[in-house]
């Protein structure tokens, strides 16, 4: 029996295709996924999970302090930047007139600076004094922004992913080919999951079975790429393995363009 091997061209060629339609597919499902979260978020699920991680740092008193402001509850819909830009506003402003009892301003006086608030209003205090304990508000509010950033960009990956193997999922069922039922079912499964990850992770981030989840989609990779290369494997898995690359590449890719479309739209 003669072995025939294929010319180099060919195999160039071929990979060269096979690389450009997976390099296609997972730009083109970054964009869908991108804009389909940016819509999500700007039609009401920012001020939703702003509003979740606001509660996780911040004390009751300080959240009805800053729904009471004259943004209201449409605060918790902008960007973190601009949010905490406006918390840092409202914070000085307190601090520069001596509102001592404002529980905006004592949610964000580190323990080292309580001393400071507490004489800011006595007859004692000095310029020094509300120096250091606006510096002190500012660090801390500095570090809020690092949370709240943070948690968006998990959330930015948990939900790219997910709305990847969605969108794959519904796009191989509109084709209503039965032969991509397994996979349709497999997509739709690890949205599932996805989407249970980024809900979980914006309410309980500490979650240990939270983190486990996330680390199922490229556990399935590595596992689906070892069963195709492994020669007593009587069932391709190659389409299963190029689906959950896609989705998986896609929804990683994705929270590129979400920033890139922040800025675009961000007001100046």
């Amino acid at each position: 029996m003669q072995l025939t091997v294929p010319a180099e061209s060919d195999v160039l060629t071929y990979l060269a295709s096979a690389t450009w339609d997976l390099i296609r597919s997972v730009v083109i499902l970054a964009v869908l996924s991108a804009a389909i979260f940016r819509a999500v978020l700007d039609f009401g699920g920012r001020a939703i999970v702003q509003r979740w991680w606001i509660e996780r740092r911040l004390n009751s008193a300080a959240v009805e302090a800053l729904s009471q402001g004259k943004s209201g509850g449409g605060l918790f819909s902008l960007d973190h930047r601009q949010l905490c830009a406006q918390i840092s506003a409202a914070a000085q402003s307190d601090l520069h007139d001596k509102r001592t009892a404002s529980p905006l301003l004592r949610a964000f006086v580190g323990p080292e600076s309580i001393d400071d608030l507490n004489k800011l209003q006595s007859t004692d205090s000095d310029a020094r004094a509300k120096e250091r304990l606006s510096q002190n508000v500012e660090r801390q509010i500095d570090m809020f922004q690092a949370f709240l950033a943070q948690s968006m960009s998990r959330l930015t990956n948990d939900s790219g992913i997910a709305i990847s193997f969605g969108a794959i999922s519904l796009l191989l069922a509109l084709t209503g080919t039965t032969k991509y039922g397994p996979l349709v079912g497999a997509t739709g499964l690890l949205c599932l999951i996805q989407s249970l990850v980024a809900l979980g992770d914006a309410r309980i981030p500490d979650s240990a079975r939270i983190r486990t989840l996330r680390l199922l989609v490229p556990a399935i990779i590595v596992v689906a790429l070892v069963l195709t290369l492994a020669p007593f494997i009587p069932v391709d898995l190659t389409p299963m393995l190029l689906v959950v690359i896609s989705g998986y590449s896609s929804g990683m890719i994705s929270p590129i363009i979400v920033t890139a479309l922040t800025r675009l739209y961000a007001p100046p």
